[in-house]
């Protein structure tokens, strides 16, 4: 191999490995913050249930790799603000993912990490309706809202557990 194609290979493939960990990357723009959503057990959800509570929405697919490593920080997120409901919503249904997908990810968390993935888990329909509507630029998408219902924060991409825990604490505080 000639010594400029080393040199440009050892920037392309660092940036490219950067740019997969930002995000599932897909099309659209996100709407309004009113929504309702089943969870794995088929009960449904509205958003306005959560009113009174910080909430962090975390719209995500469950074979997204970016999506996969968050996990880790939502399990320590939930494990040290226990006054921080967090919901995950797979929004790849219309790739096939299902509440069965979602339990084989729990189930791979707590086997092989002996992490406990124990906060609410969600389905979008099979239209991929939440997906469009807030994750349309790609997933895992953080949403972060008050008690009183309003989006104070949020994120597309992996987001370290240090940036999102001073979000978390500011505002909680």
């Amino acid at each position: 191999m000639e010594p400029s194609l080393k040199i440009i290979l050892s920037f392309i493939i660092p940036l490219f490995f950067l740019l997969s960990m930002q995000g599932c990357i897909q099309t659209n723009t996100p709407a309004t913050d009113n929504f309702s959503f089943s969870i794995v057990t088929g009960e449904t959800k509205n958003l306005s249930d959560y009113h009174g509570h910080a909430v962090l929405l975390d719209f995500m697919g469950v074979a997204c790799q970016p999506c996969q490593q968050e996990m880790f920080i939502l399990a320590q997120l939930h494990q040290n603000f226990s006054n921080l409901s967090i919901i995950s919503i797979d929004v790849w249904t219309t790739q096939g993912e299902t509440t069965q997908s979602i339990q084989q990810l729990k189930d791979t968390f707590q086997q092989q990490y002996g992490i406990v993935l124990d906060w609410t888990f969600g389905l979008d329909d099979a239209q991929g309706t939440l997906g469009s509507r807030f994750a349309s630029d790609g997933v895992p998408h953080l949403y972060l809202y008050t008690k009183q219902g309003n989006l104070y924060y949020t994120h597309l991409g992996y987001e370290a557990y240090s940036t999102l825990a001073a979000q978390v604490e500011a505002l909680l505080d």
